[in-house]
Parts: structure tokens; sequence; C-alpha cells
């Protein structure tokens, strides 16, 4: 993904922060903090997906290196409500865990508890929980050496 594509990026992640049910965010991004962001992603320890359809961004997933750990990534992503349900997030899941697989090994998460639909997705990709805090579970996967689907 190009610096070029944060406004439709950006859309799509401030739809689901002003939705305050699925992203620890509470205030919209900015643009140049988006543009930030896609700067970032393109270290090579960095993974960063998207889903399209009709020229749309509808869904994103991101891993991003741990600064103190280099070999662990945080697992964020995101789907346009018209577009759940639909196995976009399982999909960007797949892709996203065999790319990291081999340049990472493990990947952690935060999701709310309440958010049952997401907890189903990552416990069927092997993410096991680690802790809970304030409504919030932590779940992490140790990758293998080589990627095959699990699901």
């Amino acid at each position: 993904m190009r610096v070029d594509d944060a406004q439709p990026l950006l859309n799509l992640v401030n739809s689901v922060v002003v939705e305050k049910q699925y992203l620890r965010a509470t205030e919209p991004y900015s643009l140049e903090a988006i543009e930030r962001f896609l700067q970032f992603t393109q270290n090579t320890n960095n993974i960063m997906l998207v889903a399209e359809y009709d020229q749309q961004i509808i869904a994103w997933l991101d891993i991003i290196a741990a600064k103190d750990a280099p070999k662990r990534g945080m697992l964020g992503m995101g789907v346009a409500k018209a577009f759940r349900n639909q196995q976009i997030g399982r999909q960007l899941m797949s892709e996203a865990l065999a790319k990291a697989t081999g340049i990472l090994t493990e990947v952690q998460l935060q999701v709310y508890q309440t958010n049952t639909h997401a907890i189903t997705l990552y416990r069927r990709f092997g993410f096991i929980e680690v802790d809970s805090e304030a409504g919030i579970l932590t779940m992490a996967k140790t990758l293998p050496e080589s990627y095959y689907p699990e699901c």
C-alpha cells in the first residue's frame, strides 16, 4: 500500500473509529497520521494489507513489529460495516499470517471482550488468550517456521 492511498484508508479507519465499538481510538485520525503510519508500515518487518471492492478500500489488516522485540508483531484490523460477516477478515488474516511466517515469531492483538465475532475468528487461527484487563482481551499466536492455513 502506498502513501498515496492514505485518504481512502483514512475514510475507512475513521468510519470504524466513530462506531466506538471495535477500536480503542476514540477520535478520528488525521490524514497526516495515516500517511505517517503508511510510511512506517513499509519497514520490512511490518505488514499492511487491504481488501478492495469496486475500487474502494473495505478492510485493512496490519501487523506492526514491536520496537523492543522486532520478532513480535501487534495486529490491528477493521472491516467496513457493510462488508462484515463475509469472511473478508478471515481472508486478510490468512494472507497476513502467511506473510508474517519467517519474519515474526509471535503475533499479538487486543480486542474488546464484547467483540465475540472477532474473538471467534482469532481463536480459529490459533490465537490464545494471554491477558484480560478492563474489558480488553490480549491474545497471542506463536508462528510456525512455515505456514499452513488452519481454517
